[in-house]
């Protein structure tokens, strides 16, 4: 009887390792599904947010040609509902010269006005970048390792005649 009562728990045992492991497995199944929804809504929002971007910049252009006309060339960081570049700065940001202005993006604008070299001749070619970070960034220098990059061609419509 003790023999029998014995291979029970020896079952009993097999039984239970085999349902942890499978319960082990699902767990990992189910987070690594979850960590790719994450990472999938965050490159929607990035590039909603980089489209979002151009538009803005195309608008500035439509309504305020002299202020795009007026920025050097360079790096600017454009915030959420913002409507005016601000400055990139790499001393108080040193990895992209912009703080987190989109949640947990940021978005940078690079303009290169009438440069020869451009894609864009005789208009000004705009970038917009979206970082942004998830931890899992395998370069520890650069935590903003997942990005989206939008390049669009602007001109003064406003000297174009009807």
């Amino acid at each position: 009887m003790n023999k029998q009562a014995g291979q029970i728990m020896v079952e009993a045992l097999i039984a239970l390792g085999v349902a942890v492991i499978i319960m082990a497995a699902i767990t990992s199944m189910i987070i690594s599904a979850l960590s790719s929804a994450i990472t999938a809504k965050n490159q929607d929002l990035a590039t909603q947010y980089a489209k979002q971007g151009v538009e803005v910049l195309r608008n500035i252009g439509k309504t305020n040609w002299s202020y795009l006309s007026e920025k050097e060339d360079g790096n600017y960081c454009l915030g959420e509902g913002k409507t005016t570049l601000t400055g990139a700065d790499y001393n108080l940001y040193p990895q992209k010269g912009c703080d987190r202005n989109i949640g947990i993006f940021i978005r940078q604008v690079q303009l290169e006005k009438f440069s020869p070299s451009s894609s864009c001749q005789n208009s000004s070619k705009v970038v917009v970048f979206v970082f942004w970070s998830d931890g899992k960034c395998a370069n520890s220098n650069d935590q903003f390792c997942h990005s989206v990059r939008l390049e669009s061609c602007l001109s003064n419509v406003s000297n174009v005649s009807e």
